[in-house]
């Protein structure tokens, strides 16, 4: 029998286990719009990076950047996936690993 952390609902259900991985936050960044960079984190090392991105509307539309992994320099890529128009909303991305 393994050892480790274990949790059940209220009806006995196991919910969680030790082989279960968890969700880490380590930040959020706003992209603006039509910019090309990278975010790095030292804690990405800690496990598999993932990310999600939150587009914001205005007049003329939302900016939605490309995204890219690369894990092997433990950071993520950000870069226009088209051009932009004057007045496109920035992005958020939140990032983190698990």
């Amino acid at each position: 029998m393994g050892a480790g952390l274990q949790c059940w609902d209220e009806n006995g259900n196991l919910v969680l286990s030790l082989p279960d991985r968890l969700s880490r936050v380590l930040g959020i960044y706003t992209i603006p719009a039509g910019a090309t960079g990278y975010i790095t984190n030292a804690d990405f090392s800690m496990g598999q990076i993932w990310w999600y991105c939150i587009t914001g509307a205005s007049i003329v539309g939302a900016y939605v950047p490309t995204i890219t992994i690369e894990a092997a320099n433990n950071r993520i890529k950000y870069e226009p996936k088209h051009n932009t128009t004057p007045g496109m909303a920035d992005a958020t991305i939140i990032y983190g690993v698990f």
